[in-house]
């Protein structure tokens, strides 16, 4: 485990581990004192196996250091980040939070987040991350530092019904490889059957932007991999699910969903999703419809 330092935020987002804010000082590399750290997550703020998975970490932690108690805060994902602020204006400044990657460049940059390679030595911090997707650690980069660790990697998957597919004459056993597959498939079946073809889950009011950056980007936890075949660990559980292996397989292609700079960056997100919706959903011409969000948005960015 890295050393601790006295922090004032170190974060995990979500995609990742966002490390301090402030000012901090190095700690011994052991800790001989009993000592207790906050951690702020929104898995513990819903019941399900993220929460379940969460607290089975916690646990696997405190016993492996034992002077450590870790004292958690459960916070809604849509909240967190306005709670984190808050407490570090109220001067309760979290140790850990668990934040999402669209405020990665906003804690870097206007939360005064600390980089790892600023906090300890260059060996120290490559030990630390040995056999992690290096695809992976540049998700939580910043200008080239370390600002945050991958605490989970968030997988979109396409499910398709065979019984539209065989109603509207397709073949159900042969689903869309692309987008352009997706984009004929969803034609037929909307011609065929009168049902809607796809469905993104990108466009609801509460839905995040990575999906969509998804779509649109492929249109045209660092995991160490080691763990999948020991039997101490995922071995078993992966050979009792074999479809996993193809999650794996885009570890090397890994892309981060887009943080926007500035501290307007969640109001431009939103004026991007916005006008989505209305571009997909609504009468008005679409091609206006996203310039004029793209100049609004414009006019907000630092």
């Amino acid at each position: 485990m890295l050393r601790r330092t006295t922090l004032k935020l170190m974060a995990t987002l979500a995609a990742a581990a966002v490390l301090p804010l402030g000012a901090f000082a190095e700690m011994p590399a052991t800790i001989d004192k009993p000592v207790t750290i906050s951690f702020y997550n929104y898995n513990l703020a819903s019941a399900g196996i993220g929460s379940e998975a969460t607290k089975e970490l916690i646990a696997g932690f405190e016993k492996k250091f034992p002077n450590v108690k870790v004292e958690t805060v459960a916070v809604p994902p849509n909240e967190i980040i306005n709670r984190v602020q808050a407490d570090i204006v109220a001067g309760k400044q979290p140790d850990v939070a668990q934040l999402t990657f669209r405020d990665l460049i906003f804690i870097a940059s206007d939360l005064g987040g600390n980089a790892l390679e600023d906090m300890v030595s260059p060996e120290e911090l490559k030990d630390h991350l040995a056999g992690m997707i290096p695809k992976g650690l540049e998700l939580g980069k910043v200008d080239g530092k370390t600002y945050g660790l991958a605490y989970t990697f968030s997988t979109p998957v396409l499910y398709y019904n065979g019984d539209l597919f065989k109603q509207a004459g397709l073949d159900r056993n042969n689903p869309p490889k692309t987008w352009a597959d997706v984009d004929i498939a969803g034609k037929a079946i909307k011609e065929k059957t009168g049902k809607n073809g796809f469905f993104p889950g990108a466009y609801g009011p509460s839905d995040g932007t990575f999906v969509y950056q998804a779509i649109v980007m492929s249109n045209g936890l660092p995991l160490r991999l080691d763990i999948v075949d020991d039997p101490n660990y995922l071995g078993p559980w992966v050979k009792e699910n074999p479809m996993f292996r193809a999650n794996l397989e885009q570890l090397n292609r890994l892309t981060a969903n887009v943080a926007l700079p500035g501290p307007n960056y969640r109001q431009v997100e939103k004026m991007m999703m916005d006008s989505v919706r209305e571009a997909v959903f609504g009468k008005g011409d679409p091609d206006a419809t996203l310039k004029a969000a793209q100049d609004q948005g414009q006019d907000l960015m630092p």
